[in-house]
């Protein structure tokens, strides 16, 4: 396997903690992407304050998402990058899918089993990134993790479609599992149980809300400034923050 995809130029990490010490192995070539960039707005078209809809945070996000919604480029609106940390400091990042939001956070549903459940388990805070390409904008929330009354998981959970609740259940996120076909038959298994009946929430997923300590507003121009709020309900940008123009 390791082969085949070295000869279709894949490069290939076995393990992280044993390949990758900060350093390229000896006689590797390492891909130069220094080239690779494009042209962002100039500075006069950059976002400044005068152009927030809305001196509150939450109110001037949603602006922003709904002109993203308007966006045909835009696949996937709601999709969000998720990141977490360890007590001790490890980070780990994923894409989850937004489901809510309001003045009191940005709802999203997870797998308390997974390592990302576990993880706001023991250290309940999170970052969370929006990244609109085609807009030339982005969305960065910091804040507290906390879940949300068992009723409104289980509200969400029965207005999804039956195959995606037998998909939760059959789904026990970042555990190891023999092969692909142990879970189509464990699937097929659940689908023919549940034919007729509800299928029941699993007792491990539920709904999660991040309140907002922080929000941040950057446009792709030339020097990338950013707004930002250190606290949704201080309805002012507290600063401009600079931006990285490699």
């Amino acid at each position: 396997m390791l082969g085949d995809a070295k000869r279709r130029g894949l490069r290939v990490w076995v393990s992280l903690g044993s390949c990758f010490s900060g350093q390229a192995p000896a006689q590797e070539r390492v891909m130069d992407l220094g080239a690779l960039r494009k042209s962002y707005r100039r500075d006069e078209e950059a976002f400044e304050e005068k152009h927030l809809a809305s001196l509150n945070p939450i109110k001037q996000f949603s602006v922003w998402f709904e002109e993203a919604m308007q966006c045909p480029s835009i696949g996937e609106v709601n999709a969000m990058c998720l990141a977490t940390c360890t007590r001790d400091g490890k980070p780990s990042a994923r894409m989850v899918l937004l489901k809510g939001f309001s003045q009191s956070g940005f709802r999203f549903f997870t797998n308390l089993e997974s390592r990302k459940g576990k993880e706001l388990d023991s250290n309940p805070f999170a970052s969370v990134v929006f990244y609109w390409e085609p807009l030339n904008r982005q969305v960065r929330i910091e804040g507290s993790v906390e879940k949300l009354p068992e009723e409104e998981s289980e509200q969400y959970f029965r207005s999804r479609p039956k195959s995606s609740q037998i998909g939760a259940v059959v789904s026990h996120q970042s555990t190891v599992i023999p092969d692909r076909e142990y879970l189509r038959k464990k699937n097929s298994e659940l689908e023919e149980q549940y034919r007729e009946v509800a299928v029941p929430k699993p007792p491990y997923w539920c709904c999660s809300a991040t309140s907002v300590l922080g929000l941040e507003l950057g446009t792709g121009t030339a020097f990338t400034p950013k707004v930002l709020w250190l606290a949704a309900e201080s309805y002012m940008p507290a600063q401009r923050t600079g931006g990285d123009t490699s």
